[in-house]
């Protein structure tokens, strides 16, 4: 799966563009929380770049396996299943649509509690135009043809005005057009 998540990423590499320079500014001795499938490969970027100081959080068996299997065989990155400790960067590209409503805001929180005093959040979603009253459901990746996931949608107004009320300050939103993805969109968030 990893495989093919890097094959949609070279031709779609838009998506991520929004995110790089974030990545690009975290500095050596700066801990970092990389969250959710989409984040691994970047994780090993980030890893070699701080020597360590880099974890990642997710709560698929089957990338985690793929992942140790065919970016970090020697398990030298701590993986773990949520979101717990203290960060001064934490990033989960694509993954909030992967979250059950009814698990969403204590996600955020979890993450504003985790961020230290000045600590920054970056994430990536595909938003949906009108609110979706669905609770999600199993779909396909949009990079694979075999490959399905929980996914629900939401608008990025919701997602704004939820992170607002847990008191992230807005630093930074991208609105993203890229293939295979009708809409996306990148926030950075700073915690105060």
């Amino acid at each position: 799966m990893v495989n093919e998540f890097k094959i949609w990423l070279k031709d779609n590499a838009s998506v991520y563009d929004a995110l790089e320079e974030a990545l690009l500014s975290v500095k050596s001795g700066k801990r970092v929380l990389a969250v959710g499938p989409f984040s691994l490969v970047a994780a090993a970027v980030l890893y070699e770049k701080l020597c360590g100081n880099v974890e990642v959080m997710c709560d698929n068996l089957e990338f985690i396996n793929d992942f140790r299997t065919s970016v970090d065989p020697e398990g030298r990155i701590p993986v773990r299943r949520g979101v717990e400790g203290t960060f001064d960067f934490i990033f989960a590209p694509m993954y909030i649509n992967h979250i059950p409503k009814d698990r969403l805001v204590s996600f955020l929180f979890d993450v504003y509690d985790s961020l230290a005093k000045g600590g920054l959040f970056t994430f990536s979603f595909q938003d949906s135009l009108k609110v979706d009253l669905d609770e999600g459901k199993e779909m396909p990746l949009w990079f694979s043809r075999t490959e399905k996931l929980f996914t629900k949608y939401y608008t990025m107004q919701d997602v704004l005005n939820t992170l607002i009320t847990i008191g992230f300050r807005i630093k930074n939103i991208s609105e993203v057009e890229g293939e295979g993805i009708i809409h996306a969109v990148c926030f950075e968030c700073i915690k105060l």
